[in-house]
């Protein structure tokens, strides 16, 4: 059941591999679905389509007219197969439906890893696969920030045989029970997760605005949210204290496990909050939703290393202060 929910890597040795491991996920995580061509934001438009190898045999082997269009819109660049963008950055089997014209033709099966995969994000440990639904796409936005009840996760508490990986999910699940305390204030849970760290992060929106306004930037659209920050005079909080919950805990158990290998723990604890505060001070002064606040957050923020890299080093040296 829950492979179906999953499916990754089909048809390799790994998917043998892979199921032995316990697979963790979050308690809305087999609610997600794709919402096609209702999506305002296609993961097929302004992203890199990179194609693994499997996939690429096999598209490279498909016969007839089909087989011919999926050859043309291919590339191998250095890194890899890619789907060529057209001049508008869409996928070239992104139809003006909104559908993809490969799934309609080969079936679902026939997508490459990244495709099949999106939005979910995946971290595999000596024991264990966690999975994850990224705020990038606006569907899963959606989804965790309209859960009224604390996320739980499939998990039998057991800790793995690697001391690092033990040591570092014991201190997250102790973050993520802080952030769940709902006998005290979101406020409250921040500065304890802050100070369990030594972490400091800024608090005023004139001073959030500053920190991310030199970061890289996809969409001119978030530059010009970021603006309102030091423009707009705030309006009194929309955010309720369970999507507030639901943004920390979705950052703890997003961004505390790559501290496995750029040792950055107590950076990214407090990169959880930091990333509260700029979505729920965006939230106050801006005319999106709080979804669409962090979907572009997700996308700006989450899936460049750069701008990741960034705020780990400010937030670092603001500790240090």
């Amino acid at each position: 059941m829950l492979f179906d929910k999953i499916r990754y890597n089909k048809g390799t040795l790994f998917e043998t591999e892979w199921l032995s491991l316990k697979q963790i996920i979050p308690s809305y995580y087999p609610l997600f679905s794709c919402i096609a061509d209702r999506c305002q934001h296609s993961c097929c438009i302004g992203w890199e389509i990179g194609i693994d190898d499997v996939a690429a045999a096999r598209y490279r082997a498909v016969e007839g007219p089909f087989g011919e269009r999926l050859r043309a819109s291919m590339t191998e660049a250095e890194d890899g197969w890619q789907f060529l963008p057209d001049e508008h950055e869409r996928c070239p089997f992104l139809n003006g439906q909104g559908l993809c014209d490969l799934i309609l033709t080969l079936g679902e099966e026939a997508l490459c890893d990244i495709c099949d995969a999106h939005p979910r994000f995946r971290y595999d440990y000596a024991d264990r696969t966690e999975w994850g639904l990224g705020l990038c796409c606006e569907a899963a936005a959606a989804l965790i920030l309209s859960q009224e009840e604390p996320v739980t996760f499939s998990d039998d508490g057991t800790l793995p045989p690697d001391p690092d990986e033990a040591a570092m999910l014991r201190l997250r699940a102790n973050a993520i029970a802080v952030a769940q305390d709902r006998s005290i204030s979101v406020a409250e849970r921040e500065e304890r997760l802050l100070r369990s760290v030594g972490g400091r992060t800024p608090t005023a929106p004139e001073e959030l605005a500053e920190w991310y306004l030199p970061l890289e930037r996809l969409d001119p659209a978030w530059e010009t949210e970021l603006n309102r920050l030091q423009t707009v005079t705030p309006a009194p909080s929309t955010v309720s204290d369970a999507a507030s919950e639901q943004l920390l805990v979705y950052f703890l158990y997003r961004q505390i496990p790559p501290s496995l290998e750029d040792g950055c723990f107590k950076e990214r604890m407090a990169f959880a909050v930091l990333s509260l505060r700029l979505i729920r001070a965006l939230a106050a002064v801006s005319n999106n939703t709080l979804f669409e606040l962090a979907r572009m957050y997700s996308a700006e923020i989450e899936y460049s290393d750069e701008n990741i890299a960034c705020l780990l080093t400010k937030l670092a040296r603001y500790a240090a202060a």
